[in-house]
């Protein structure tokens, strides 16, 4: 009887780490619409002949074209997309908590802004904030890593999926970027 297909459980495990970032676009998705919602209502105020409303709904639709584009963005894990969307969503909370409406829009406005900011900060850890350096540690025995001879082309890692995998002395593959010996 053969053994469980390797490329199944390595779908599944990679499936189940994207799922928090797919949640958090959605989030931040979510966020935009309700900006764009509430600065709908802000510009049907703005009708009373008061240019502050105006000012307002536009600065909700700048923030909200903002979370569209990080919300995008998020998929790369880079620090930009990460502050940027952390920003605009602090500044977008303050903007809708200083507007003191009702309604049903305001309210959820700020709750999924609140959401957004909160997954930010449990995925911290999973976005690479240090633009420009690579924050590699080396994770191998020692005593592995002398024994790493020749690269392997065209096999990717099965738990971070990076193509620096070496095959040791003793038929071992490895890998250089989170230090497994399961590649």
């Amino acid at each position: 009887m053969p053994g469980p297909d390797p490329m199944a459980t390595a779908s599944r495990s990679s499936s189940s780490r994207k799922a928090p970032f797919l949640v958090l676009q959605v989030l931040v998705a979510v966020t935009g619409i309700l900006f764009v919602v509430q600065a709908a209502i802000e510009f049907l105020a703005a009708a009373s002949g008061d240019p502050t409303p105006l000012f307002v709904s536009t600065v909700l639709v700048l923030l909200a074209t903002a979370l569209f584009y990080t919300s995008v963005a998020l998929r790369s894990r880079g620090s930009t997309p990460f502050f940027t969307t952390l920003v605009v969503s602090l500044f977008g909370l303050l903007v809708v908590a200083s507007l003191g409406g009702t309604n049903p829009t305001h309210y959820a406005g700020m709750a999924v802004a609140v959401a957004v900011i909160a997954a930010l900060a449990l995925l911290r850890e999973r976005f690479h904030l240090r633009p420009g350096e690579v924050v590699k540690e080396e994770k191998l025995p020692p005593e592995v890593a002398a024994r790493i001879s020749t690269k392997v082309r065209g096999i990717r890692c099965r738990e971070c999926g990076d193509d620096d995998v070496w095959l040791t002395s003793d038929k071992l593959l490895v890998c250089k970027n989170c230090g497994t010996t399961n590649a």
